[in-house]
């Protein structure tokens, strides 16, 4: 993902706005790489692509684009919600002095944290279903 795009989005149209916005384009380009894959066909797409295949298999899968879409938007938008935040934050500079301003260093420290918080709770989901489906 492009994170230069999603910190201009925050700086430029807030970050509710920025995130709609990059979490849809994200989703484009995943689709358009979904659409890609489906039409070139399995050959192809294992012959060029054979190091990025995950939006390049979801058709090969029989995953609908409808699924894959939201999914790509909803996966998304924790990513996009702390660059979007960043630029937010960063839009709030009058001079390069002000990037040592306590509260504008707490802010960002707080949005790293925060995008911190979804691949942590994915991680700890994936020990505890371990957990359950592991016989003693």
């Amino acid at each position: 993902m492009d994170h230069g795009k999603n910190l201009l989005a925050g700086a430029l149209y807030g970050t509710f706005e920025a995130i709609v916005l990059t979490s849809f384009l994200t989703s484009i380009g995943a689709s358009a790489a979904y659409y890609l894959s489906k039409y070139a066909g399995k050959p192809l797409v294992d012959q060029c692509f054979s190091e990025k295949l995950l939006n390049l298999t979801s058709p090969l899968l029989s995953i609908p684009i409808s699924s894959f879409f939201t999914s790509m938007f909803f996966g998304s938008i924790p990513y996009n919600l702390a660059c979007a935040q960043a630029g937010n934050i960063l839009s709030e500079l009058q001079s390069t002095t002000d990037i040592w301003q306590p509260v504008l260093l707490l802010k960002m420290i707080l949005v790293s944290l925060l995008s911190l918080l979804p691949p942590l709770i994915v991680k700890e989901y994936s020990k505890i279903k371990i957990l359950l489906v592991t016989p003693n």
